[in-house]
């Protein structure tokens, strides 16, 4: 039987090996995890994180545990790099080493002892409690606020490059039909469109650099 050294210093390789990734898209499954990331390793094993607080359209986050701990820092640095999309969504993944607390298996260390103990407002740590707990509560609800406003920017994104090739099919059709160009004719909507597709999607990247900021800190 194993030493409750042993099995710390085993978990402690085990989240050496693990990445967690989030701001994934509520379709993504285990196998579809598993068939983005075993091109680059083998996955030994996926857990979702389960969120019982927020609804359920929220982005998804999970530990993944790979084969070796050089190959979760090459997939690190590699969605560090490049954008990493999963089920053809507008919505790049995010990922960071896993540390001990994710986990809900965590052995305890070995000699550890906690003390846990009331503060009192005559406590010189009263103040400083206080403000972690208020900075707490706004980041969750900054974070739910910018939530909804990628939600919503997705359906947007989406109509609008559905509305956009079924115009441009649509005057390609026309000028077959007459004989005539009529793109000139569509160009004033056109325009518009390609302007609002770039302006939503700007919001939306700064929506999510923002997130990531505020969920990181």
């Amino acid at each position: 039987m194993e030493s409750s050294a042993e099995k710390y210093a085993a978990f402690k390789q085990k989240v050496s090996r693990t990445v967690y990734l989030d701001n994934m898209s509520p379709q993504v499954t285990e196998s579809v995890i598993r068939t983005a990331l075993d091109q680059f390793a083998t996955v030994k094993n996926v857990k979702f994180i389960p969120n019982y607080i927020g609804p359920s359209n929220q982005p998804q986050c999970a530990l993944v545990e790979l084969d070796s701990a050089k190959k979760a820092k090459e997939i690190l640095s590699m969605i560090a790099g490049y954008p990493f999309m999963m089920s053809g969504q507008p919505r790049p993944v995010r990922a960071r080493p896993a540390v001990m607390e994710m986990f809900d298996d965590q052995p305890i260390k070995p000699n550890r002892k906690i003390k846990i103990r009331w503060l009192e407002p005559s406590d010189p740590d009263f103040e400083l409690a206080k403000e972690v707990k208020n900075l707490t509560r706004k980041h969750a609800a900054e974070v739910e606020f910018l939530d909804k406003v990628s939600s919503f920017l997705e359906i947007n994104l989406f109509s609008i490059g559905v509305l956009f090739l079924l115009l441009f099919q649509f005057s390609n059709f026309l000028s077959m039909l007459l004989g005539v160009d009529v793109n000139n004719i569509y160009f004033p909507m056109n325009f518009y469109l390609q302007h609002s597709c770039k302006f939503l999607v700007s919001f939306y990247m700064h929506a999510c650099v923002k997130r990531s900021n505020i969920a990181l800190k």
